[in-house]
C-alpha cells in the first residue's frame, strides 16, 4: 500500500462543499470500463474509494484518481457481495451474498455521478 500525498477522497471533498472538476468523473469511468474489458467487477465504487490527489500545480484537472479497497473485486458473475452487505447504501439489485455483476458497478458509478455532478466546477 502507497501514501498519496495530498490525496482526498471524494466523499471527503463532498463534505468539504469542494467543487470537482467533471475529468474526475471521466477517470473513474475509464478505470472502471478498463476493469470491465478484463472481466472484472470492482463492487464497491463510491465516494469513499475513489481518491484524488491534485496535480502540482494543485487543479483538478492534472490531478490523478485512484480506485481504493478492491477487497470486493471479482470475476464478473463469479463474485459475490458480503454476506453483511448494508443493503441502505447501494442499489437493490445489489443483494447479501449476491453475485456480482458490471451491471453493479454501472448503478454505482451513475450514483456517484450524481452526487459529483452537484459539485462540478
Amino acid at each position: 500500500m502507497d501514501y498519496v500525498k495530498d490525496a482526498k477522497t471524494v466523499w471527503q471533498l463532498l463534505e468539504d462543499q469542494a467543487q470537482i472538476d467533471p475529468i474526475v468523473l471521466e477517470k473513474v469511468d475509464a478505470a472502471m470500463k478498463l476493469l470491465h474489458q478484463n472481466d472484472i467487477v470492482f463492487g464497491d465504487l463510491r465516494d469513499a474509494n475513489v481518491l484524488f490527489a491534485p496535480s502540482p500545480g494543485n487543479t483538478m484537472a492534472g490531478g490523478r484518481v485512484y480506485l481504493v479497497d478492491f477487497d470486493w473485486a471479482s470475476r464478473a458473475g463469479v463474485g459475490r457481495f458480503p454476506a453483511t452487505l448494508d443493503r441502505e447504501n447501494y442499489d437493490g439489485s445489489m443483494q447479501p451474498y449476491g453475485i456480482m455483476e458490471k451491471d453493479h458497478d454501472t448503478k454505482q458509478f451513475e450514483s456517484l455521478s450524481q452526487s459529483i455532478t452537484r459539485n462540478t466546477v
